[in-house]
């Protein structure tokens, strides 16, 4: 099962990008975030980084960058984790939109034999879960960019 939230949020690609990698920041601004824990190693968030998340339903589970990407005007990320027999994909795509504005866009992947049983079930909670993350995304960005 694949889902996607896209939001166009007025503020810059930097501002949205920077909240993006803001991780420690989560769990204050995202309703779907309890705890957000980056390896210990003092390097900048890129492919390979770790991160152990807890979110409600699914405890805490450990996230691994495979795909980090900083073009001028896109910038995007996906990490991956597993638990009981269910591989999740997490995707954060942030793409220059107008001349002001970025076009935001959440994706979840869910795999996996327990993932085949429970995804079907649960599509409805996890697409509003998502949207509900776009929308976190752009209200902090709106506080942020608020004089």
């Amino acid at each position: 099962m694949e889902l996607r939230s896209t939001r166009i949020i007025d503020a810059a690609i930097d501002q949205v990008w920077a909240l993006q990698l803001a991780h420690d920041q989560w769990p204050t601004h995202l309703p779907n975030f309890t705890r957000v824990v980056r390896a210990a190693d003092g390097a900048p968030f890129g492919l390979g980084s770790t991160a152990t998340i807890t979110q409600p339903g699914l405890g805490s589970l450990g996230w691994t960058v495979v795909r980090f990407d900083e073009q001028p005007g896109e910038r995007s990320f996906a990490w991956v984790a597993r638990s009981r027999g269910m591989h999740f994909e997490a995707s954060h795509e942030a793409v220059a939109h107008g001349d002001h504005g970025t076009r935001l866009t959440l994706g979840l992947r869910v795999g996996g034999p327990m993932g085949k049983v429970i995804a079907p079930v649960m599509k409805g909670r996890m697409q509003r879960t998502i949207d509900a993350e776009s929308v976190a995304f752009e209200q902090w960005a709106a506080a942020v960019s608020a004089p």
